[in-house]
């Protein structure tokens, strides 16, 4: 009986675990993420993405591993889900392609105002909303508040944000809403403009809206009407001085006076706001006049479509 001894060796399957990054839009490759494997709990290495965004792991024994993407390339977002399980079962390399969403920080900036025309002596009204619209949570968001009457920065009344007491985040999607307002000033003109501009600033992107209210027109006349004596005569000579004023916020054209009594008939083609025209009329008392003698000047505008009118006596 002849006995053969036969030696048989194994060989231990190894193989290479190649992961390739790119872009999740354009495909490009990425480098810079950083990869971690490890085996059972056990760290087996850890490897960052090249030029042409490979990551390799060398000579991996045959098993499972579990693979975590631990850093994004510099401007993208790590993966929702960002571990993989990957087995070696033979000496055959194994190839993992792993997409990267670029970042976009965004913020939707808006301001509104409770109505687009304001009377002298109203209050604006501001809501201002900011909202992550992008893909990526937010930090240290700072807003800023430019106000600005007929185009010129009002430099000592800037409008309080309410609020906002400094830097704040956002989660995608989050909104976060402020408050301010201004009381318009009596002696505003009509057509004056107010621009209010709010920016907000994160990762050193601006973002920004305005909105712009105008002041509305208002219309209004006086007149004042004074004699030069209390008491006269048959025979006697009163002088009048009557004095017509644009009392509202917008200038008056063609605005028109008229007192019959002293035959004054006269258009004015421009009155200015607070501005007066004084006319000075002489009437002869006659014995018709005899007892309380009365006269009425009255003042005539139209103002979108509107009749501004006033009367002294």
């Amino acid at each position: 009986k002849t006995e053969h001894q036969v030696t048989i060796a194994n060989v231990k399957i190894k193989a290479d675990l190649i992961v390739e990054k790119i872009d999740a839009e354009t495909g490009e490759e990425l480098a810079g993420a950083v990869f971690i494997l490890t085996q059972d709990g056990d760290f087996v290495g850890e490897v960052t993405t090249d030029e042409t965004g490979k990551a390799v792991f060398e000579n991996l024994v045959y098993g499972d591993y579990q693979l975590t993407e631990y850093a994004a390339p510099a401007g993208y977002l790590l993966p929702e889900e960002n571990q993989w399980t990957v087995s070696i079962k033979d000496t055959e390399d194994v190839k993992l392609q792993i997409e990267n969403t670029a970042e976009h920080p965004s913020l939707l900036v808006e301001k509104t105002a409770d109505k687009d025309q304001y009377l002298p002596g109203e209050t604006i009204n501001y809501t201002i909303t900011v909202t992550n619209d992008g893909n990526m949570p937010l930090e240290g968001i700072t807003l800023t508040d430019v106000f600005s009457k007929n185009e010129d920065v009002v430099v000592d009344g800037q409008l309080a944000i309410e609020g906002y007491d400094g830097p704040f985040n956002l989660d995608i999607n989050e909104t976060a809403t402020f408050t301010s307002s201004y009381v318009v000033p009596e002696t505003d003109l009509a057509d004056t403009t107010y621009t209010n501009t709010v920016e907000a600033t994160a990762r050193d992107i601006i973002w920004g809206a305005d909105v712009t209210v105008v002041v509305d027109p208002t219309y209004a006349l006086t007149v004042d009407k004074t004699a030069d004596k209390d008491q006269a005569e048959v025979g006697d000579t009163v002088t009048y001085t009557i004095k017509v004023t644009n009392t509202g916020n917008k200038a008056l054209e063609n605005v028109k006076v008229v007192d019959e009594m002293v035959n004054l008939n006269e258009t004015v083609e421009r009155l200015g706001v607070n501005e007066t025209v004084t006319f000075t009329e002489e009437y002869t008392v006659t014995s018709a006049d005899v007892g309380k003698l009365v006269n009425i000047a009255l003042a005539t505008a139209m103002a979108d479509d509107e009749a501004i009118s006033a009367e002294g006596d």
